[in-house]
């Protein structure tokens, strides 16, 4: 039989959540970075996934580690770094 001293015993913590903005603050952050009409430009244009359009419009919030967040923005030639500082 095992015995456990609970004195000894190591608090196992979760991950934290995966960061999220709000839809309205991620625009903004993307008007302040002046890559908001690109942005438009480009979740309009014919490549898109309707998926994709779907999550644009109707999303209230953005998750970093979403996989369509991360499709797009390296269709748009955005490294990871720089997707890191809309969630910091």
């Amino acid at each position: 039989m095992i015995t456990i001293n609970p004195s000894e015993a190591v608090p196992i913590n979760p991950p934290p959540p995966p960061p999220t903005l709000h839809m309205a603050d991620f625009r903004l952050k993307l008007l302040a970075a002046g890559l908001l009409e690109q942005m438009e430009t480009f979740m309009a244009g014919p490549d898109v996934s309707p998926e994709c359009k779907i999550l644009w419009e109707y999303s209230t919030q953005v998750y970093r580690n979403d996989p369509l967040l991360n499709q797009m923005a390296a269709a748009m030639g955005f490294t990871e770094a720089q997707i890191d500082e809309f969630f910091n």
